[in-house]
């Protein structure tokens, strides 16, 4: 997927709950020599990003605007703290049963976007 097309889904479909918090960071695929390569956080400026340091994570426009003006970054990500959780069903698809109650729950880079 296009970059452009990756931050017009963010802008649209991110919450404004999740949008206002200021624990964002940005995030690249890194090789380590395993099955799956490693996804580490990191900050506007590029350095590595401290999922328990809060001086290393921006906001959501900050992370916005670093992701499409820096190379090399796939994505950004939300630090999981005050409270929030996230359970990721990687290849599940909609035969799944979602029972939410004052939850956001997003499949959003599917063929099949899935919001509840």
């Amino acid at each position: 997927m296009a970059k452009i097309e990756t931050v017009k889904r963010l802008q649209e479909n991110v919450p404004a709950q999740l949008r206002a918090l200021p624990q964002w960071v940005l995030w690249r695929y890194e090789d380590v020599g395993e099955k799956k390569p490693k996804k580490p956080p990191f900050t506007i400026d590029g350095q590595r990003a401290s999922i328990i340091n809060p001086e290393t994570w921006t906001t959501f426009p900050k992370a916005l605007q670093a992701y499409t003006q820096r190379e090399g970054y796939e994505g950004l990500g939300v630090i999981l703290t005050g409270g929030l959780t996230v359970i990721d069903l990687d290849n599940c698809y909609l035969d799944l049963l979602f029972l939410a109650t004052r939850t956001y729950t997003a499949y959003l880079l599917s063929p099949f976007p899935l919001r509840y």
